[in-house]
């Protein structure tokens, strides 16, 4: 709709009838303005005619917080892996410390979450990601011996799949973290 203003005499516009109103608001036409559009059959004292046209807001589009995306840290994946080598550790030595007994196959557990939890943390998988879950994966299974220190006499289960789960699960926690 198209608003023309008549200011001490003088026809101005055409505005919107927004326009008008944030003039208004704003003090930029005196009181005595009068206000038309081709709807009006007389000319109208601009608060009569707003009055009769209120004014309907557009909806602000809905503000949504940006959230920065991190970017690749091969540090982060580091961190990672390491936080969970020593909760994955500390978790199997205290199953020692209450069973007396090593179980090689919980090493593949931990492996697997250590490199997961690398990939997660660094955003990223690389080799270098991989070769630091399969460090972390060999703190982790030096960290899980500590059980025995607490039970005197744990064992070892089944010497011959504690060989294959060693190499296995460090094999592993490094394919885990390496690919996407």
């Amino acid at each position: 709709m198209q608003v023309y203003l008549c200011i001490s005499g003088q026809q101005t516009g055409p505005f919107s009838v927004l326009n008008v109103r944030e003039m208004k608001q704003l003090g930029s036409i005196p009181a005595d303005t009068l206000a038309w559009c081709e709807n009006e059959p007389d000319w109208l004292l601009v608060d009569d005619f707003l009055a009769r046209h209120p004014v309907s807001f557009p909806a602000k589009p809905a503000v949504r917080s940006a959230r920065k995306e991190k970017s690749p840290s091969r540090l982060r994946g580091l961190a990672g892996a390491l936080l969970m080598s020593i909760v994955g550790g500390g978790l199997i030595a205290g199953f020692v410390a209450v069973t007396g007994a090593l179980f090689g196959i919980l090493w593949w557990g931990m492996a697997w979450a250590i490199g997961t939890a690398a990939k997660h943390w660094a955003r990223t998988s690389d080799q270098i990601i991989g070769l630091f879950a399969f460090a972390a994966a060999l703190l982790g299974i030096i960290i899980s011996f500590l059980g025995f220190a607490a039970y005197p006499n744990s064992k070892i289960t089944s010497g011959p799949i504690m060989l294959i789960s060693f190499p296995g699960s460090l094999w592993f926690a490094f394919r885990t973290g390496s690919r996407p």
